[in-house]
């Protein structure tokens, strides 16, 4: 069985960190935040390692 807690975690992370509280006019809005979060998420686990 596979296990999924890291993508969980990940969703968590976005929805807290990027998402909660905002709304957004357009699809295009939101897809940039989205695209902003997952770059600033890469960066900031890579430089961890």
């Amino acid at each position: 069985m596979n296990d999924n807690a890291h993508v969980e975690s990940f969703f968590h992370s976005m929805k807290t960190e990027s998402l909660h509280g905002k709304t957004f006019e357009t699809d295009a809005q939101l897809r940039r935040a989205l695209h902003s979060y997952i770059g600033f998420y890469n960066h900031q686990r890579l430089t961890r390692r």
